[in-house]
């Protein structure tokens, strides 16, 4: 079957529909930010990239069949989206880069995901607490 434009219009539509909690646009925010800081770049992702990450991260959970974007989502894409954005400052790959800046990432991104979750939990005790009390 063919595509029409219509279809390609609703599609558009559903993948702008869906959401990206607090969290992940955080997530995004510090990946970028943690892109311009390292040593070996010198122009790292810029706002515009990291609209971009955030608006492919959309179409990969569209793609995978949720109205949410999950971290995996921003890490599946996050090569593809970002390897033409980072100017170096040294004699290496962009993909070299990336894949280390990706790695660093990640790890960080897994405390401050832990961080989150640790924080929500307590809120939510606390909230439990004080509606018991």
């Amino acid at each position: 079957d063919l595509v029409t434009r219509d279809d390609v219009l609703r599609m558009q539509a559903e993948v702008r529909a869906v959401t990206a909690k607090d969290s992940i646009l955080d997530y995004i925010t510090r990946l970028a930010m943690a892109s311009r800081e390292h040593p070996m770049v010198e122009v790292g992702i810029s706002p515009r990239g990291t609209l971009f990450l955030d608006r492919m991260a959309k179409a990969h959970a569209y793609l995978e069949g949720r109205d949410y974007v999950t971290g995996g989502d921003v890490q599946a894409i996050f090569h593809d989206v970002c390897a033409h954005r980072v100017i170096l400052n040294q004699k290496q790959s962009a993909l070299q880069v990336l894949n280390l800046v990706h790695k660093f990432l990640v790890q960080k991104a897994q405390l401050i995901y832990y961080n989150t979750l640790k924080t929500l939990r307590q809120k939510a005790l606390n909230s439990v607490t004080a509606r018991d009390a």
